[in-house]
């Protein structure tokens, strides 16, 4: 599906009916997928320059992480094994230049278009990122692909990898309540992906979105469509089904008889393109609600309690303003400081992030743990263009979204 996606290197993949032997006896372990290993084999089969330094990322988001992201001198990793939480290192053993690219993408003072211009190639970008919504991948914020740095050279590139969340579709958080309702909002379009700094610092350059946009399109009139996938499924059927359908992959597919699992991979894999035009469908659609922002900081101080958080992004350029609660409860059930209509004026120094402050008188807070939340909504339409900021707090078990706490002394 991919190996004709321009600007996306994909991985050879082949489908697997795997036995092993052993001491003559041959024991049958049904089908796998067979997917080439990134290291130096990879740069070996392409004929990439050798030794070029490639990571498959794991919790990683393009911060710094000054904590566990550290080399020696000479590039090479001061404690490897609190290195690779984040990045596995695949090949290469110099990381200097990893090093250099993550310090300008989050130097706050940079010029952000010099930095990815510098680093990254945007028509890898903007492919990575549309083929993902186009198949429903949402587990790429965090970890999924691989960054490929060839050697002498500054940019890197992603690299796709593990697509077994793909073909999904997102429902409209509205049909959800509570909390799951909130997560959904938080996450709902292009917002799952403002976690990252990469992705966030692209898109909001001017014309980022309308090329996203553009490349969705594109790659739905081109390879990603229903056609072509429906193409691929019938050619794949005839190969994988016997496989599926016989022991011992039958007793894990759903149903409860080998008719009714037969019914269900049928119904499932016949569902696949529709997916994929599902999503190109909501994201040409979007409604337009503003981007999900961190929480900064809520700072007691003489008489006030002050808080900060980063500014959110409209891409029709509607005006955005924020509502600000407090609450002694996570589930915000009992809200006892409010201050709406903030404006959109972030506060920027040297060396810091913007911020968007405001701050309650602390006389209405006891002692204790509060909680507080903040709003976005756009002037086009406040009472439905609106999204919480992309945090999540856990509390006796229970996860809460959009929030955060703070201690009053």
């Amino acid at each position: 599906l991919m190996s004709d996606i321009d600007h996306l290197n994909s991985l050879r993949t082949q489908f697997v009916h795997l036995f092993i032997e052993d001491q003559g006896q041959s024991q049958d372990y049904g089908l796998y997928t067979h997917v080439e290993y990134v290291g130096d084999e990879y740069l070996a089969n392409r004929a990439y320059p050798a030794d070029s330094p490639i990571y498959k990322t794991v919790n990683f988001t393009f911060n710094r992480l000054e904590d566990r992201l550290q080399i020696n001198a000479d590039g090479s990793p001061v404690d490897e094994d609190l290195f690779e939480r984040n990045l596995e290192i695949k090949s290469g053993e110099d990381h200097r230049l990893l090093i250099e690219m993550l310090d300008a993408l989050n130097d706050p003072d940079a010029n952000p278009a010099t930095v990815l211009d510098t680093y990254f190639n945007e028509n890898n970008v903007v492919t990575w990122l549309a083929v993902n919504i186009l198949l429903g991948n949402a587990n790429t914020v965090f970890e999924n692909y691989y960054l490929y740095n060839p050697l002498g050279s500054k940019k890197f590139y992603i690299l796709p990898w593990d697509y077994d969340g793909a073909f999904k579709t997102e429902n409209n958080p509205d049909d959800y309540s509570g909390q799951e309702a909130i997560r959904r909002r938080m996450e709902y379009g292009v917002s799952k992906w403002w976690d990252s700094v990469l992705i966030r610092t692209w898109l909001q350059q001017t014309g980022s979105y309308e090329k996203l946009v553009a490349r969705v399109k594109e790659l739905n009139a081109g390879k990603l469509n229903e056609a072509t996938i429906n193409g691929l499924v019938e050619s794949y059927r005839p190969v994988i089904q016997p496989i599926l359908m016989s022991q011992p992959d039958l007793q894990y597919m759903l149903g409860t008889s080998d008719e009714d699992k037969l019914v269900e991979w049928l119904a499932e894999t016949g569902e696949m393109a529709g997916r994929v035009q599902t999503n190109h469908d909501n994201f040409i659609n979007d409604p337009g609600w503003p981007m999900a922002f961190a929480l900064y900081s809520a700072t007691p101080g003489a008489g006030t309690v002050e808080f900060s958080w980063a500014p959110s992004f409209d891409f029709q350029g509607d005006t955005i303003s924020y509502t600000l609660d407090v609450s002694n409860d996570p589930a915000f059930s009992s809200v006892v400081a409010t201050v709406k209509d903030i404006p959109n004026t972030p506060v920027k120094t040297a060396g810091a992030a913007a911020s968007i402050n405001a701050s309650i008188d602390s006389s209405v807070l006891t002692t204790g743990t509060w909680y507080w939340r903040v709003i976005a909504s756009d002037s086009a339409n406040p009472q439905e263009h609106w999204r919480p900021a992309y945090s999540r707090i856990a509390v006796d078990g229970e996860y809460y979204y959009g929030a955060a706490a703070f201690d009053m002394p």
